[in-house]
């Protein structure tokens, strides 16, 4: 049996992209090809400290992004690499979330935790948000 050392390059490329790879799925991001090739472009800075060959510097936003990083679920990097249309979509997902959290404060904590259960489910978008936003009303009203 032959004895191969550990390519520790590779094993700490992969830690790094683990990291961006969990946060990206806790911020319910879909894995496309343009995400994964950002991912792969930030584990290549992170280790090298230089932007990898094709990124210009101008491909990047400086202006920070309405994330989930101001709730400790996306790392920090993450918001400066993902696609517009990801962005949009997480910056969607946030606000969602944000007014269905405010909404449901009246409600009683077993009625909350099934709105917020569907909430976690993706099964409140854009499309139908209003008409969850009723049904919470209805609930509210149910409770007086």
């Amino acid at each position: 049996m032959e004895n191969k050392k550990p390519d520790w390059d590779k094993i700490t490329e992969g830690k790094i992209r683990h990291g961006f790879a969990v946060a990206a799925f806790e911020s319910r991001m879909k894995l496309t090809s343009d995400l994964a090739d950002s991912i792969n472009n930030w584990v290549k800075f992170v280790v090298s400290g230089e932007l990898p060959k094709g990124v210009k510097s101008n491909q990047t936003t400086t202006k920070p992004v309405v994330n989930k990083l101001a709730k400790g679920h996306i790392s920090g990097a993450l918001n400066t690499i993902m696609p517009k249309s990801v962005v949009k979509q997480v910056n969607e997902e946030i606000e969602i979330e944000h007014i269905i959290k405010e909404k449901i404060k009246v409600l009683s904590k077993d009625k909350q935790e099934s709105v917020l259960g569907s909430l976690k489910r993706g099964d409140i978008t854009k499309d139908n948000l209003q008409g969850c936003l009723e049904r919470i009303n209805a609930l509210s009203n149910d409770k007086k």
